[in-house]
């Protein structure tokens, strides 16, 4: 049973360092060609011209951010902060997938600009139920890791506790 414990552990950073590396290289590119995301904000249907440079600056710094404090976090003390960089890449995943229900309500097709996840390697979504499924399934396997790789656990029902020394420790 260790092995396979090490091996989810192995599994769910190499997850984490991918999404971390793909966050990165997303924004870039989406900085590279800032005004043609904006037109494909625009083309969803869902955020006004008006906003439409914000919320594309936001998009990009957020995944900007995910990417450098999830590779910076994992370099640092990657078996700590797991749990932690799962669930912040989980919440920004449910964003998204919250971001393509609302254009699914707007339009059923995903406009011929694309979704504008910037993720030229996959192939391209033609309706947002696909997307909202692929950025569905990423947020709950990152709440599976985060769960299953938390050392702060607490007791469970006989008293026992369960996690590492570290939480023991923190527990007394």
């Amino acid at each position: 049973m260790p092995f396979l414990s090490k091996l989810f552990v192995h599994l769910s950073l190499s997850l984490i360092l991918i999404l971390a590396v793909v966050f990165l290289l997303t924004g870039f590119e989406k900085i590279g060609s800032m005004k043609v995301f904006e037109r494909t904000i625009v083309s969803h249907q869902v955020i006004g011209t008006s906003w439409v440079e914000l919320v594309a600056w936001g998009v990009v710094i957020i995944e900007l951010g995910a990417g450098v404090f999830g590779l910076g976090l994992l370099v640092v003390n990657w078996r700590r902060f797991v749990p932690m960089v799962a669930i912040l890449f989980g919440i920004i995943f449910l964003a998204f997938t919250s971001y393509a229900v609302v254009a699914w309500m707007a339009t059923e097709r995903v406009p011929v600009e694309g979704c504008g996840c910037g993720l030229p390697l996959l192939p391209k979504a033609d309706l947002w139920t696909q997307v909202v499924a692929r950025d569905s399934v990423i947020s709950a396997v990152l709440g599976i890791i985060a769960l299953l790789t938390n050392p702060a656990r607490t007791r469970d029902i006989a008293g026992h506790t369960v996690g590492s020394r570290m939480s023991e420790q923190s527990l007394r």
